[in-house]
């Protein structure tokens, strides 16, 4: 599928395309999943085997190679501000947690507690750590160097009221994190997953919410599955859910819904996103005739990939 997105893309700029322009592939989902039920895909994952997004709510080796991550991801433009923020949280989360601090109800501080539990001790306290981490680490060198790392940490202990670390936990997971091969070889991996290359044209991937508020060249919107609870009813493939709409086939109701109000939520997002070139990729069994035809009759260009495997 995306070696026939990147033939089209070749197709339509010809011996205009550079490397200048913008070409993405997203999707509702993007990161591995654990439910392996249906054959049906979940994320990104299942279209380009290869890719990762290089984040997630795992706890980090230590601080400073969290927030490396986090520098990474938005000094190559391929990082939403989301996925960035997740970064920070993550390893903030489990810096209170290394020292022991609770959240307000005297549980062990999560992710979605992280901001709560610091405004807990002062309002203004989540708005001042985001903005020392962007300051220093973001737009700053503490995550490079030991010297400018050794300082962030004292300032943001200053802001969380600890007064250095007072365990063995904690004083490992703010140790400055070399910048040795080891290093470099992960920061390139980041990077490397997060594009698909194909007859000199490269595909940023990512998800649907990583171009939020972006305009680009070329998007590629692929059908996976929103998750929004545990019952049937609470799942949805999003371009299944939102074509016949669009197409005038059906009038839907999003809002009795909650699955189905996300995936009409994200494909307006993604279809959106595009100056130039919109390509949509769902299953076959997705597609009804009914709705063949009305896309046709709107001047889409159709491609059955699955006759080329065949």
């Amino acid at each position: 599928m995306l070696p026939e997105y990147t033939t089209q893309i070749s197709a339509h700029w010809g011996s205009a395309l550079t490397s200048d322009i913008d070409v993405w592939a997203v999707a509702s989902r993007h990161n591995l999943y654990r439910d392996a039920r249906g054959d049906w895909p979940k994320s990104l994952v299942d279209y380009c085997p290869d890719y990762r997004s290089g984040v997630g709510r795992q706890n980090p080796e230590n601080l400073c190679a969290a927030l490396r991550r986090a520098f990474i991801l938005r000094e190559s433009g391929m990082g939403a501000p989301a996925d960035i923020l997740d970064l920070i949280a993550t390893g903030l989360t489990e810096l209170l947690r290394c020292h022991g601090i609770r959240d307000p109800s005297n549980q062990r501080v999560s992710t979605r507690t992280l901001w709560r539990t610091l405004a807990a001790t002062d309002p203004a306290l989540p708005l001042c750590a985001r903005r020392l981490i962007v300051d220093r680490v973001l737009h700053g060198a503490a995550a490079w160097q030991p010297e400018a790392w050794t300082a962030f940490c004292r300032e943001l202990y200053a802001l969380i009221g600890v007064v250095e670390p007072h365990n063995d936990a904690a004083n490992a997971f703010v140790q400055f994190a070399p910048e040795g091969a080891q290093n470099d070889q992960d920061a390139g991996a980041a990077r490397s997953m997060t594009q698909f290359l194909n007859g000199g044209v490269s595909v940023k991937l990512g998800s649907i919410h990583s171009v939020k508020g972006r305009t680009v060249d070329a998007i590629l919107v692929v059908e996976t599955e929103v998750w929004r609870g545990n019952r049937r009813e609470d799942r949805a493939m999003d371009l299944a859910t939102v074509l016949p709409h669009a197409f005038a086939i059906e009038n839907r109701d999003f809002n009795t819904n909650t699955a189905h109000l996300s995936a009409a939520t994200n494909i307006f997002v993604g279809v959106t996103r595009p100056k130039h070139v919109l390509a949509l990729a769902l299953r076959k069994e997705a597609a009804s005739e009914v709705m063949i035809e009305a896309a046709r009759a709107q001047g889409w260009l159709i491609s059955d990939l699955t006759l080329a495997q065949q």
